[in-house]
């Protein structure tokens, strides 16, 4: 069922009912409604299955007032079978196209390549028509994040037109060492979303810089010992190094998470195999992303306590994860041939 509530003013509820339920072609697994406003009219963009080959999909519904719903049909948007089920579809629009951004379950990896459990995925198309539920020129499946736990972003349209994203970083069906404690996982900062040549652009939006203090120039030798709760560093390594910046490490470098970066071959790779205690191992612990080679690299590296967002290339690339590592492990050495430059930043919570 899709539920909704009518507070007033003062916070008080004045009235709930149920908006709609999953009609008899669509299971129980019919949920994570996204509402628009596009010409008078409201959509909403539901994950489903369907009841007859349990396949996922995004069901499209309407409405003149928000309380009497149809249906117009499920979205079509790519030829392939989008395995089981569909949760967190997301449409935004940025100089007129359209990005639709949805979580697949038991997606066929010939489809789209993907290392985690459960990908989050993007479209981009020319328009949605959504009379005949389509995504007009919709392109290649590709994954948001290159990295091993964001999941269920949540894109919107602010109302200058700007697109942003916040993501919950902790995948479904996966254990983190946290589950002994009754709690899990976390939100990422909040990315703006850019179209360029083509592209999706995700990139820290500038109010983070309000945040920074102890500035500090970064160079081939940077090690700074004792490093716990929120940092960032910006770094820019030249054409034809290779190296390794170590993050939460110990004194010998034994224990840490590594950014391993190769721009003679074109790869950066995130390795948290020694990052402390281990998260889910059974889809790995490394990621590896391709650039092109003998070009330099551009990261802006932010860390959060256990949990690290990397964007590569002014937000070409995403590298999100969660680490776990031992408390008294908060060195950062960068490889002392790698001719790094750039600058690293103390953060302030926002709390």
């Amino acid at each position: 069922y899709q539920i909704g509530a009518w507070m007033d003013k003062n916070g008080t509820v004045q009235d709930k009912h149920i908006l709609f339920k999953n009609p008899s072609h669509i299971t129980e697994h019919f949920r994570d409604p996204q509402i628009l406003k596009e010409n008078g009219h409201y959509y909403a963009l539901v994950g489903a299955q369907d009841s007859v080959n349990k396949h996922g999909h995004i069901d499209l519904w309407q409405s003149d007032d928000l309380k009497d719903w149809h249906e117009l049909g499920f979205l079509k948007f790519s030829k392939h079978n989008m395995g089981y089920m569909i949760e967190c579809p997301n449409l935004v629009k940025f100089n007129g196209k359209v990005i639709l951004i949805f979580c697949p379950q038991g997606l066929d990896k010939k489809v789209a390549e993907y290392d985690n459990i459960y990908p989050n995925i993007y479209v981009i198309g020319d328009k949605i028509d959504w009379e005949n539920h389509k995504i007009i020129n919709s392109g290649k499946l590709k994954n948001l994040d290159d990295e091993f736990d964001v999941y269920a972003s949540q894109a919107f349209n602010a109302p200058d037109g700007k697109v942003y994203e916040i993501s919950w970083v902790g995948l479904p069906d996966t254990t983190y060492p946290t589950d002994s404690e009754n709690w899990a996982n976390c939100l990422s900062q909040v990315k703006e979303l850019t179209i360029e040549n083509g592209k999706l652009m995700q990139r820290p939006v500038p109010a983070m810089k309000s945040l920074h203090y102890d500035e500090e120039k970064i160079s081939r030798d940077f090690v700074k010992n004792n490093v716990s709760g929120q940092y960032e560093l910006k770094i820019t390594i030249p054409a034809n190094k290779q190296g390794t910046l170590h993050l939460a490490a110990n004194e010998d470098l034994s224990q840490s998470l590594q950014i391993i970066f190769d721009t003679e071959n074109g790869s950066l790779t995130l390795d948290r195999s020694k990052a402390g205690k281990p998260v889910s191992v059974k889809y790995g612990q490394s990621r590896i992303i391709k650039f092109a080679e003998k070009k330099e690299l551009k990261l802006d590296i932010f860390v959060d306590h256990s949990l690290i967002e990397i964007f590569a290339n002014d937000g070409e690339h995403v590298m999100t994860g969660r680490y776990f590592s031992n408390p008294e492990d908060q060195k950062i050495v960068l490889d002392k041939n790698s001719e790094c430059q750039g600058k690293f930043w103390k953060i302030k919570s926002i709390l």
